[in-house]
C-alpha cells in the first residue's frame, strides 16, 4: 500500500507539472511586420497551385516541376464534405521559369519526390494507390516504372544506379533495392530489424546512411540492444552490406536526425536517461567511419521543443539547427563545423519548416504560421486552421536581410507555396 501511495503522488505530480507548464504558452497571433520586402526578388509562375505542394529541379536548359491538380469527384452528395481526386502534373519550364510543355498523367494520386540525372533524364515517386518509381527521359517520355508496397526513399548514387529503401511493414523489415539506368532491378536485399522504421539519406563520400527505430535483438542495422533502440547505420552501395554502426547511447532521433556534408555526419539528437528524467539535446558530428569526433549539448528554456526539426550545413561548412516550440515560435543555433556554438537567435515569433542556404553565404528560412482556427464541418473531429507562410533571409553575418509574409489564401485552410532558391530569389504561385 505504501508503494501505491508513493506511486500515486508521483503520477498526481508528474501531471500537475505539465499541465502548469503548457499553460504557459497561450497563443494569441500577432502578424509580423516585413523588412526590407522591396529587396526580394519574386519569381511568379504562370499557374496556380490551389495549395498543392510543389517540387522543383534545375536541368541544363531550364526546370523540370512536378505538382497535382485537385478536382471534385462528379455525382457527389450535396449535403456531405465535398470530395477530391488529385492527378500528378509535370511541367517544363524555360530558364525563366516559362511553360514548355506540360503533361497530365492518366491516373490519380500524390506526387513524393522528383530527382533529376546529370543527362537531365529524372526520377519520380509518386502515389498511384501504390507507391510507383517511373523513370523519364529530359523530354518528360515515360522509360519504365516500379511498383513498391510502402513508402520508398529513392537516392541517385554516383554510379547512376538508383537505391530504393523500403519499410515493408508487413513483414517489420527494411528492404534495400538496387535499380540501373534503364530500370531494371539489379539486387534487393532484406536488412532484418523487427519494428524498423527508417529514413535514407545518400552521400557518395559515406555511402547510405539509414536512421530508424527497432526492436529486433538480431538485426544487422541497430545490433542487438532491441527495445525500440535508435539507429544509425551506414550502408555500403554496392552490395548494401552495412559499414558501421553508431552507438546511440540512450539516445532518440529527431522526425529526420541525419545529414551529411562532404565526409562528415551530422546528428540532431535527443537523449533520456528515463521518463522522469530531463531531456537532453546533442548535435553530434561523425567521421566517414562512424567515428564521434565532435558534439555539442544544447540546454533548452522550454521543455516543448522540437530539437533540429530542420537543419542545414552552409558553404563554409557552419552549421544551422533550426529547433520549434510548440506552433509559434522557434530559435536558431550556428555551430561550426567541429560543433562548437557561434551564435543562437531566439524568440522567432514563428516556428521553422526549411532552411535554405544562400550563395553569398547567408541563408533563408521558411515557416508556416498558424492564425487561427477556421469553421469546420460538423462531419469532421478535426480542426481547420488558417495559416500564413512567412520567409527570412539572413546574410553572411546571420543577421537579418528581409522579412515578408504571404497569405494568398485567407480565412482557409490550403498555403502558400513559397520556395526560396540558392541565389536569394523565392519562387511564388501565381496571385
Amino acid at each position: 500500500m505504501k508503494r501505491q501511495g508513493i506511486l500515486m503522488i508521483l503520477i498526481v505530480f508528474i501531471l500537475t507539472s505539465c499541465k502548469s507548464k503548457s499553460d504557459e504558452y497561450v497563443y494569441t497571433y500577432v502578424k509580423l511586420e516585413d523588412i526590407n520586402s522591396e529587396d526580394i526578388q519574386e519569381i511568379e509562375l504562370e499557374f496556380e497551385l490551389e495549395g498543392s505542394p510543389l517540387f522543383i529541379e534545375e536541368m541544363s536548359d531550364g526546370y523540370i516541376c512536378a505538382t497535382y491538380k485537385k478536382s471534385e469527384k462528379p455525382n457527389q452528395d450535396p449535403i456531405k464534405l465535398k470530395q477530391y481526386y488529385y492527378t500528378p502534373i509535370i511541367r517544363k519550364l524555360d530558364k525563366n521559369y516559362k511553360i514548355i510543355w506540360e503533361k497530365q498523367f492518366d491516373g490519380k494520386g500524390h506526387v513524393e519526390a522528383l530527382q533529376v540525372r546529370d543527362d537531365d533524364s529524372f526520377i519520380l515517386t509518386v502515389d498511384l494507390q501504390c507507391r510507383t518509381v517511373i523513370g523519364y527521359d529530359k523530354d518528360g517520355n515515360k522509360l519504365w516504372s516500379k511498383i513498391f508496397n510502402d513508402k520508398p526513399e529513392v537516392m541517385l548514387t554516383d554510379s547512376g544506379d538508383i537505391a530504393v529503401c523500403e519499410n515493408r511493414y508487413a513483414y517489420n523489415d527494411t528492404f534495400m533495392t538496387k535499380i540501373d539506368k534503364n530500370g531494371n532491378i539489379v539486387y534487393s536485399k532484406a536488412l532484418d530489424g523487427s519494428g524498423t522504421h527508417c529514413i535514407a539519406e545518400y552521400n557518395g563520400d559515406i555511402g547510405i546512411l539509414v536512421q530508424g527505430y527497432s526492436n529486433s535483438t538480431k538485426s544487422n542495422l541497430a545490433g542487438d540492444k532491441g527495445e525500440n533502440n535508435f539507429f544509425v547505420a551506414c550502408i555500403n552501395e554496392k552490395d548494401f552490406e552495412v559499414k558501421w554502426l553508431y552507438d546511440s547511447n540512450k539516445s532518440y532521433g529527431t522526425k529526420k536526425s541525419i545529414y551529411m556534408y562532404d565526409d562528415k555526419v551530422y546528428l540532431t539528437l535527443r537523449k533520456q536517461d528515463n521518463f522522469l528524467s530531463k531531456d537532453e539535446y546533442w548535435l553530434v558530428i561523425l567521421d566517414n567511419n562512424g567515428k564521434e569526433c565532435g558534439s555539442m549539448k544544447y540546454d533548452p528554456d522550454s521543455d516543448f521543443l522540437d530539437w533540429g526539426n530542420c537543419v542545414t550545413i552552409l558553404d563554409n561548412k557552419d552549421i544551422i539547427v533550426g529547433s520549434s516550440e510548440i506552433v509559434y515560435n522557434g530559435f536558431l543555433i550556428i555551430f561550426d563545423h567541429n560543433g562548437k556554438r557561434k551564435k543562437i537567435i531566439k524568440d522567432l515569433k514563428y516556428p521553422l519548416d526549411t532552411i535554405t542556404p544562400t550563395d553569398d553565404g547567408g541563408f533563408i528560412v521558411k515557416s508556416q504560421r498558424t492564425i487561427g482556427n477556421i469553421p469546420t464541418p460538423a462531419v469532421l473531429s478535426t480542426i481547420w486552421t488558417d495559416t500564413e507562410v512567412v520567409i527570412v533571409k539572413y546574410n553572411s553575418d546571420y543577421e537579418v536581410e528581409w522579412r515578408k509574409t504571404y497569405d494568398k489564401y485567407k480565412d482557409s485552410k490550403l498555403v502558400d507555396c513559397i520556395i526560396p532558391l540558392r541565389d536569394g530569389r523565392v519562387i511564388v504561385e501565381a496571385q
